[in-house]
């Protein structure tokens, strides 16, 4: 391994540049309870970037959060609970109902000693999803797959065994 001649100067020390000071910024997702905060702060006459800086994100997140004024709002008002207010996202509510008709044909196919493939799983947890839309008129159906990870999901949320 052959050395530098002693008179070549080092190699020079990388320059810092717009790249080295810009820090990335952490994904901060707000809760409800803290959009309607932010709502407050630009109807009371606060500029959207003054908010922006107070929570630490960017303005075009407190643009879209103040697009969505309307809906946050209802949600608010049916958030009977304080869990309902600390969420980051609304529950689809078709989807919630939808949980105990399928909870309990999970448990009735149990106490019969009846294995249950996931495909089946899947299916019949689609059948109640679009039967209970049905039964309520739902218009705007929201999209429910009912895959593979969501049955997971399921089975672990609510210690479903030998299903």
């Amino acid at each position: 391994m052959a050395e530098a001649p002693p008179n070549m100067p080092p190699p020079p020390a990388p320059v810092p540049g717009p790249a080295a000071q810009r820090q990335i910024k952490k994904r901060k997702m707000l809760k409800y309870a803290e959009k309607l905060e932010v709502m407050k702060q630009i109807d009371g006459g606060k500029s959207k970037r003054a908010v922006a800086l107070t929570y630490g994100i960017n303005e075009s997140t407190i643009r879209g959060i103040y697009k969505m004024k309307d809906h946050i709002v209802k949600h608010m008002e049916l958030a009977q609970t304080n869990a309902l207010a600390q969420a980051s996202r609304s529950p689809n509510q078709l989807l919630t109902k939808t949980k105990q008709p399928f909870v309990w044909y999970v448990q009735k196919q149990g106490r019969r000693n009846m294995a249950v493939e996931t495909r089946d799983l899947m299916d019949t947890a689609k059948q109640l999803y679009q039967k209970l839309a049905r039964k309520w008129k739902v218009a705007n159906l929201p999209a429910f797959n009912a895959s593979k990870g969501w049955i997971e999901n399921f089975k672990s949320r609510h210690q479903v065994r030998n299903v």
